[in-house]
């Protein structure tokens, strides 16, 4: 029986029993055996298991980085399309004037200005600007003089300019400090304007036609500077 098990073993466990015939050496060479024998069957099901392992991580990684790029295509970022050419749009200003006429809404000038447009206030409480880009802006009507209320904003040409319209817009493409000609400035004739205000952060859609025709799309997100010129004479 104990000659027809080791004939199971390696040659050398067999010899260490058979000459030593102790227990102990036994012990080990069967361990010794065994151990070669699955060796083989361990680092394969350990190869197995890093691969499936790294396979995990990478399509975890994978998909991870392609639901971030489609986080960020849905981010839209400021900016204002005039047919297909679009530009950036940085910074944007409210500014209530002394109010002429009996319109039934408060007038807020709203303007959008691209990032290389500079703002600079004056002592009117008012304000100018500097350097060159882009622009678009409008007479906006809403219930107070401090900022616009949430809601949609129609063009309307002819007063009495009731709450959620908007009379007047224009757009500058490629505006010069010190240009004075308006051959790069158009008027907006139709369409709607969305306000969405979150505490001090405004969300404006624009969604317009000029007088060529041409559709006015523009997105902004972000603070407003307010400037109240209703002092000036």
């Amino acid at each position: 029986m104990i000659r027809h098990y080791f004939s199971e073993c390696d040659k050398d466990c067999l010899k260490i029993y058979l000459g030593k015939r102790n227990f102990p050496y036994f012990l080990f060479s069967a361990l010794l055996v065994y151990f070669r024998k699955i060796r083989k069957k361990v680092y394969s099901a350990m190869r197995k298991c890093f691969y499936s392992i790294f396979w995990v991580l990478f399509v975890s990684f994978f998909f991870i980085r392609c639901d971030e790029e489609n986080q960020n295509d849905l981010v839209q970022k400021n900016h204002l399309k005039i047919g297909n050419d679009e530009y950036d749009l940085s910074t944007g200003v409210l500014k209530y004037n002394r109010q002429a006429g009996a319109n039934e809404g408060v007038d807020l000038d709203l303007a959008l200005f691209s990032k290389n447009v500079i703002i600079s206030g004056n002592d009117n409480g008012g304000y100018g600007i500097l350097g060159s880009g882009e622009i678009i802006q409008f007479d906006m009507f809403t219930s107070n003089d401090k900022y616009l209320d949430d809601g949609n904003y129609v063009y309307q040409n002819n007063p009495p300019y009731p709450i959620g319209t908007f009379s007047y817009g224009l757009y500058t493409v490629g505006w010069e400090q010190g240009d004075l000609s308006v051959d790069n400035t158009f008027r907006i004739v139709s369409g709607k304007i969305s306000v969405d205000k979150k505490v001090e952060e405004y969300e404006i859609t624009i969604d317009c036609k000029d007088e060529k025709g041409n559709v006015v799309t523009g997105y902004f997100k972000g603070e407003l500077q307010y400037f109240n010129n209703s002092s000036a004479s």
